[in-house]
């Protein structure tokens, strides 16, 4: 019987731990971030999304003009997708109007080391907008 105490003694102190340190990670996840920058361009799409845990996400186009041959410009389209924190209104705001006025901006991210349903659709959140010349 003293056996089965003492197995059932470390069994327990094995779940809290491993309990303790998945917490800790999630909440390093959370909070963390792998990269920070910006990118320039038009977005075009702000969309509040979601059944259960609304998100915002956008599309910007990061793309320009590029010469494929002498003398023959073509638009070259490529799609970033973002999130945004539902908590920064002000960017949200900023963004609408970009939106709706087409501007050329540039958005200041963070990369987080993974996605989880409730903040975003990507790992790429803005907290910065800014005019681009």
């Amino acid at each position: 019987m003293e056996t089965w105490k003492r197995i059932w003694k470390t069994f327990r102190a094995t779940l809290l731990t491993v309990a303790v340190v998945g917490v800790l990670v999630v909440i390093f996840l959370y909070i963390a971030s792998y990269s920070e920058g910006y990118r320039a361009g038009t977005v075009y799409k702000l969309s509040q999304k979601g059944y259960v845990f609304k998100t915002y996400e956008g599309e910007m186009n990061t793309g320009n003009y590029v010469a494929e041959s002498a003398g023959d410009n073509n638009l070259s389209t490529k799609i970033w997708n973002f999130s945004v924190d539902a908590s920064q209104t002000e960017v949200i705001s900023q963004l609408e109007n970009a939106v709706l006025k087409g501007n050329r901006i540039k958005l200041f991210y963070k990369e987080r080391y993974l996605k989880l349903p409730w903040r975003g659709d990507t790992k790429y959140f803005i907290f910065k907008v800014e005019s681009a010349p």
